[in-house]
């Protein structure tokens, strides 16, 4: 009796995996996690001592832990499998925040207000995509940041957009173009932003 409970528990299982093996394939690429560093900037005397509050958000469509794409023809999608460390605002206020510290600002936080004697730098993303050629192979990164500068008293425009060239159709080339890009944005942010 035992030997038949087992052979029909057997038979069971066997029968239960033929029926999920087809289930739990996939054809899906494998996620992957891809990773940008801060920019280390040019250190300036005039922002020593300085405290600055960072307020950045993103444009509809953006807020999300997915590489992104647009296509000629206006499509927002995304890299199958492609993921950021986190969403949007979270990565590049991290990236931005970490990167504005190397400049030589005593204190940066984020935050939505400047208590007295802090500069605000308010930023917007617009663009954080591949964008697709017409052949949809990734033919260059977009990154976009436009927003306000407001410190002791004075206020004036930021921005930066710039348009990295990709030079292989793999993952690894497009994220060292966003790389390249942010690099050369946050050094031209550094600049705009020095205390009066």
């Amino acid at each position: 009796m035992n030997g038949c409970r087992t052979l029909l528990l057997i038979a069971a299982c066997a029968a239960l995996s033929a029926c999920t093996a087809g289930l739990l394939d996939s054809n899906a690429p494998p996620e992957s996690v891809w990773w940008l560093e801060p920019t280390t900037l040019q250190a300036d005397e005039a922002t020593r001592g300085r405290s600055l509050v960072l307020d950045l958000t993103v444009v509809p469509g953006l807020d999300t832990d997915r590489m992104l794409n647009l296509d000629d023809a206006a499509r927002l999608n995304h890299y199958a499998g492609a993921h950021w460390p986190d969403h949007l605002p979270e990565l590049l206020g991290s990236l931005a925040e970490r990167s504005l510290e190397t400049a030589g600002w005593d204190d940066v936080r984020t935050g939505d207000y400047a208590r007295e004697g802090e500069c605000l730098l308010r930023l917007e993303a617009r663009r954080f995509w591949g964008r697709l050629g017409s052949e949809q192979a990734t033919r260059a990164v977009e990154v976009s940041l436009d927003g306000r500068f407001e410190c002791a008293g004075e206020a004036r425009t930021v921005s930066f957009g710039l348009a990295e060239l990709v030079t292989e159709q793999r993952m690894g080339a497009i994220v060292a173009a966003f790389q390249r890009a942010m690099d050369q944005g946050m050094a031209s942010l550094s600049t705009q932003i020095t205390p009066p």
